[in-house]
């Protein structure tokens, strides 16, 4: 079956298990994570997994071990797809023939009754995910026991087409998933987690108890993974192990580390410098950079505006106070609306950009690839098409592109199409507009929220030392010239 997670559905599981991460349920805070936007909870398309599988059958589990592989996100379609047999069932959630979520099930025993649920003690889950666990020398940590009860109660109604009752496995299994999920989001690592598997072995009785106890948790952390693993018992359950990564917090870039790499000067004074996708990332130090250097910033974001008004702050307190431009860069309409506004600019930074998921060609579509190039060249063309007749003479359009267009990796070769034709519109548009400059800029693989992953990638760039590159190319710009193209670093 085809199958698209909602954010309704994650409002649902959010408020079954109590697990509040905000990675699945924050917007603004998952756009400055590597995936940029909301995760589905591994644990909920488990259930919904199991609810396609059972069929509203009522089954008692005796063993199921379940891996994600890559993080579903909410919005795209996947394919579920269910393999039964006498002994096992082996359930896949797939793209494009990529496997996301893996679930093994061993053999199962179907009941003719729904389960008994019992009236569970009151339980007082944590308001806000718990920071960084801090380890010992030994890598290893003892965590006490506990118990634990879910938001999964009479009165709290699944979304539509989820097809598993509460009532179709029993108290202890169901309350397993769903306190894993707690657990590993809001407990352990906590804020940064990342699930990335999980086993449950249980009892072949079923428990009595009327409420979930979990014994004391050990926990292993393995730094070269940044990967912690908790093992242990709980009611109804012989041995369990979940697996969880502990994600990098975001990339923090200081006005003083800025000032540091690029120095401060007036080369830029009285000129006014506009930059697309600038409230964050690269753009934010962008923004920085040339403020440092005495221009007046206009910032052009999209959806952070908190982080677009801190920004201002920061610059408002060695310059200009910048003009924040509000809007979709891909939108005609709103430059329209802020023309006026804008008026005369001397630089244009193309430096917007969709999320840049890193994924092989064979998993995804044409449709995909066709989508991700579209998008990308909107919000370059975009602007282009509205501002570059309202550019001061000899003023310069700067495309921040990458190094990627000449030296590429596997799991790419989306933004490579889309960065080599942004490079051939700018040698194009060189030829037309002959009164301005025209800079393409391939920056290196940065450190920036995009690029802060688990395993940290090696010989990473740092921002700030970037943009003092590109500040250096244009003191290289020949002057006879009226497009040139630059490598950084």
């Amino acid at each position: 079956m085809k199958k698209i997670f909602q954010d309704s559905e994650l409002q649902f599981f959010e408020k079954a298990s109590f697990d509040r991460n905000p990675l699945h349920r924050d917007d603004s805070y998952a756009r400055k994570t590597q995936f940029g936007q909301t995760v589905v909870y591994g644990m909920y398309a488990t259930l919904f997994a199991l609810g396609e599988w059972l069929a509203g059958r009522n089954i008692r589990l005796s063993t199921i071990k379940g891996e994600f592989k890559k993080p579903l996100l909410t919005g795209t379609e996947y394919d579920l797809t269910v393999n039964e047999s006498s002994t096992r069932t082996d359930i896949t959630v797939s793209r494009n023939g990529t496997k996301y979520l893996k679930l093994r099930i061993g053999p199962a025993s179907i009941k003719n009754l729904p389960f008994h649920w019992p009236k569970s003690p009151a339980f007082s889950p944590r308001a806000d995910a718990a920071d960084s666990v801090q380890f010992p020398e030994t890598d290893t940590l003892e965590i006490p026991g506990t118990r634990y009860s879910s938001g999964w109660n009479g009165g709290l109604q699944p979304p539509p087409l989820f097809r598993l009752r509460r009532d179709q496995l029993p108290f202890e299994q169901l309350t397993a998933f769903l306190w894993s999920s707690y657990f590993a989001g809001m407990e352990v690592p906590g804020r940064q987690a990342l699930f990335s598997a999980f086993e449950f072995n249980f009892e072949s009785a079923e428990s009595s108890a009327d409420d979930f106890q979990i014994s004391p948790l050990r926990v292993e952390l393995d730094r070269r993974f940044n990967r912690l693993t908790i093992q242990g018992t709980a009611t109804g359950i012989r041995s369990l192990t979940i697996s969880s990564f502990e994600r990098p917090v975001s990339v923090q870039i200081s006005l003083d580390a800025i000032r540091k790499s690029v120095g401060t000067g007036n080369s830029m004074a009285g000129k006014k410098v506009l930059i697309t996708g600038a409230s964050r990332g690269f753009g934010a130090v962008l923004a920085q950079t040339f403020a440092l250097q005495g221009a007046q910033i206009l910032l052009n974001f999209f959806q952070s505006r908190q982080e677009a008004e801190a920004l201002a702050q920061n610059i408002a307190a060695i310059g200009p106070r910048p003009v924040l431009i509000q809007g979709n860069a891909a939108n005609p309409q709103e430059w329209k609306s802020v023309k006026d506004e804008v008026g005369a600019i001397d630089f244009l930074i193309n430096n917007a950009s969709p999320v840049i998921p890193a994924i092989n060609f064979k998993e995804q579509s044409a449709e995909d690839i066709v989508s991700f190039v579209s998008r990308s060249l909107e919000l370059f063309l975009v602007p282009c098409s509205q501002l570059l007749p309202q550019m001061s003479p000899g003023g310069t359009v700067i495309q921040i592109s990458s190094v990627f267009v000449t030296q590429p990796e596997a799991g790419f070769s989306h933004y490579v199409a889309a960065k080599s034709a942004a490079e051939a519109v700018m040698r194009s548009l060189a030829e037309e507009y002959s009164d301005l400059r025209f800079l393409i800029f391939r920056a290196p693989r940065m450190l920036t929220d995009q690029t802060n992953t688990v395993v940290p990638i090696q010989n990473m760039s740092s921002p700030s030392d970037v943009a003092k590159v590109l500040l250096d190319c244009l003191d290289k710009f020949e002057p006879q010239k009226n497009f040139q193209l630059f490598v950084g670093m």
